[in-house]
């Protein structure tokens, strides 16, 4: 009964401590819900696409990526979506003023972790 405690206590501070170590992330972290809409965005995301977190939560991923890759971003969030692990990949994204960016990027889904 001890050890489970304990070990509820340290789960309970991870995750009370995983915003504060998005938030304060040097890499942009972009969470999208199962239809490809913005559901958070850190500030790292703010400095590196322009777009203030008010400004991009609710709209459409679709809107960062140029249209000929509009098949390919498709092809990647389904494959989240089916439970497949992506890993790193890179991307085109459209920043708010225009320039276009290819950061490398990484999809997990949620509730996953990164293999070591």
């Amino acid at each position: 009964m001890q050890e489970r405690r304990e070990s509820e206590r340290r789960e309970f501070e991870l995750a009370s401590r995983l915003p504060a170590i998005v938030e304060s992330s040097e890499l942009a972290i972009v969470g999208l819900t199962r239809d490809n809409v913005v559901a958070s965005w850190n500030a790292a995301a703010e400095r590196m696409y322009g777009y203030a977190a008010s400004e991009i939560i609710g709209r459409s991923a679709s809107l960062l990526w140029p249209p000929d890759a509009a098949a390919e971003a498709a092809e990647v969030v389904g494959r989240a979506q089916r439970g497949e692990r992506i890993g790193q990949f890179e991307v085109s994204v459209r920043c708010k003023d225009g320039a276009w960016w290819t950061p490398s990027a990484a999809c997990l889904r949620s509730g996953t972790r990164p293999e070591p």
